[in-house]
């Protein structure tokens, strides 16, 4: 059992965990007061001079703690992206029961998905559900934007819940408390089709001509960066982005 988790920490979190720090940046990047509040909060905590955060966090990395506004565009992020679901073994004997009442009984040959994207993205759960809100994670709990904590599942919740949770927070608070205020990052999704475009073949563009062949890049809600299939649910494309020094 002890191997299991090693493996779990090495591998699977290890590459969630990257792809939520993209899409942490890729709406940062289209949110910029969002990032202008992260980058205040990161000089009233830990100084005006940014290179100076690494050794602040080796002797206080209580400091992560102070930083709220940093910790709301993460779970914002995880909520919006999530990188991933779970499944749960059917028990026989128990039931599941929908939201109009409707039961249906589980038996030990029947496994359980539960789609955290769905889930989060649900507008009966979630106001305003699609926005990027991270005051959501910031107001009291009579507040219309509070959310449900059952409805929040990146982590799964229960006796299953992940035991990595806490490193990923700590993980992902570091990265962005060391690199926000250095690098502007922004995704160049024109510039790769266009690069694509170029080292298409003639069969291709002939097919595109004619219209068999859609010119458009794909798009999910609207969203050109949206998940993929590979490994943590990567950006697609594997997020082609430029990177530049903060002026």
């Amino acid at each position: 059992h002890v191997t299991y988790q090693i493996r779990l920490f090495l591998f699977a979190g290890n590459d969630t965990t990257s792809s939520s720090i993209a899409y942490v940046y890729h709406l940062l990047s289209k949110h910029p007061e969002a990032l202008t509040q992260v980058r205040e909060e990161h000089d009233r905590i830990f100084g005006p001079d940014p290179s100076a955060a690494v050794q602040l966090l080796r002797e206080q990395p209580s400091l992560l703690n102070q930083c709220p506004y940093t910790m709301a565009v993460i779970k914002e992020t995880l909520r919006l992206y999530t990188p991933a679901s779970t499944m749960r073994q059917g028990i026989d004997g128990l039931s599941l029961t929908d939201r109009h009442g409707n039961r249906y009984p589980l038996a030990d040959d029947l496994s359980v998905s539960v789609l955290h994207q769905a889930v989060h993205l649900n507008p009966r759960v979630w106001p305003r559900a699609r926005e990027f809100l991270p005051e959501r994670w910031l107001v009291d709990a009579d507040h219309e934007l509070y959310p449900d904590p059952a409805a929040y599942r990146p982590f799964e919740q229960g006796p299953r819940n992940c035991i990595g949770q806490t490193l990923v927070y700590n993980e992902m608070r570091s990265v962005l408390v060391m690199t926000a205020r250095t690098f502007e990052i922004k995704p160049a999704y024109d510039e790769w089709d266009a690069m694509k475009a170029k080292q298409k073949g003639w069969f291709d563009q002939i097919a595109e001509s004619v219209g068999f062949q859609n010119k458009k890049p794909k798009l999910l809600h609207g969203e050109r960066a949206y998940q993929s299939e590979k490994a943590g649910t990567h950006p697609v494309d594997g997020y082609p982005c430029r990177v530049s020094l903060v002026a």
